[in-house]
């Protein structure tokens, strides 16, 4: 059964996709925020993102804002959790969701 289409997402000019350089816990905070999450203490919530298997999130080149996150921790086994999972409101909000959860799929 296939659940996602095919069809290649793109992010709009000027995003990208971050992997590797953890986003501050301040710009993710807002992100949750804007959202309707819950906001945690900076500290907590970078710890989580540093001891998490990996994270993906999307940045915008000429702003410093994150405009979709999500993190993933697994017991290598089965299970995988997504954590923090959110995307900017606005009309790009079902692209970025669908991105963020098509790379996590994917991630081997």
């Amino acid at each position: 059964m296939q659940y996602f289409s095919k069809k290649k997402l793109n992010l709009p000019d000027g995003f990208f996709i971050n992997s590797t350089e953890i986003p501050s816990a301040r710009l993710i905070n807002n992100l949750l925020v804007s959202s309707g999450s819950d906001f945690f203490a900076n500290d907590k919530l970078y710890q989580a993102i540093k001891n998490s298997n990996f994270f993906f999130a999307i940045c915008n080149e000429s702003k410093r804002q994150v405009f979709g996150f999500v993190r993933v921790t697994s017991d290598k086994g089965l299970n995988a959790n997504l954590w923090n999972l959110c995307a900017q409101p606005g009309k790009n909000q079902k692209l970025f969701y669908s991105i963020l959860l098509r790379l996590t799929l994917r991630k081997n």
